[in-house]
């Protein structure tokens, strides 16, 4: 038996923009963080998938970054996270570690800015030399299925195409005779317990 594909049916855009525009709000903080990091370290590489290791683990991310190798001198060996601390500009990214980190205490009433480390996943950062973050499309498509229905079944199917023929006759109705659609059913049809259906002809004498 062939499985039956899904249907969408109908997107509701609001809630699908305002979800959107949550997702999109994060973006400015990500944005701001990728800008600073590029101005204290020029040339810095970013990776298109890197903004989760810098936002779960901004140091080991910047350590790892930076720092290529540990630095021995003469017996003395400085692990990459002591070379780190001595950098000329370790002031600056320590209070972009800190920065970061906030953002999983903040007490924000912006849902934008709350645990905004657990959403990196559905971002990315462009292979460009402003390292733009955009919200990827699988996230906006993913989005957009949770604020649509769909016709799961060959009976709902059936059931959805016989509404729509007698929404196409309510419409006709309206549009030719002026009736309007909540009258219809009252002046025009009688419905009895058993579940049959009638015209009523004196209605439609109405017409005339």
């Amino acid at each position: 038996m062939t499985e039956f594909a899904p249907i969408k049916i109908c997107t509701d855009q609001s809630t699908f923009q305002e979800k959107v525009a949550v997702f999109e709000g994060r973006i400015g903080i990500y944005q701001n963080v990728i800008n600073q990091i590029k101005t204290i370290v020029p040339g810095f590489v970013f990776e298109t998938n890197d903004l989760n290791p810098l936002f779960n683990d901004p140091k080991g991310f910047l350590v790892e970054k930076i720092v290529q190798e540990p630095l021995k001198i003469g017996d003395l060996e400085l692990s990459k996270d002591k070379v780190f601390e001595l950098l000329d500009n370790s002031d600056k990214l320590q209070n972009i570690i800190s920065y970061i980190d906030s953002f999983k205490k903040t007490t924000s009433p912006n849902v934008s800015e709350k645990n905004i480390h657990l959403y990196t996943n559905d971002y990315e950062i462009k292979q460009n030399s402003a390292n733009i973050v955009e919200l990827k499309e699988s996230k906006k498509v993913s989005l957009e299925k949770e604020c649509s229905i769909y016709i799961t079944t060959e009976k709902v199917k059936n059931a959805y195409d016989s509404l729509i023929k007698i929404k196409e006759g309510y419409e006709d109705l309206y549009s030719t005779y002026g009736l309007h659609p909540d009258r219809i059913p009252e002046d025009f049809m009688i419905v009895y317990n058993s579940g049959k259906i009638e015209i009523n002809y004196k209605g439609l004498q109405r017409l005339a």
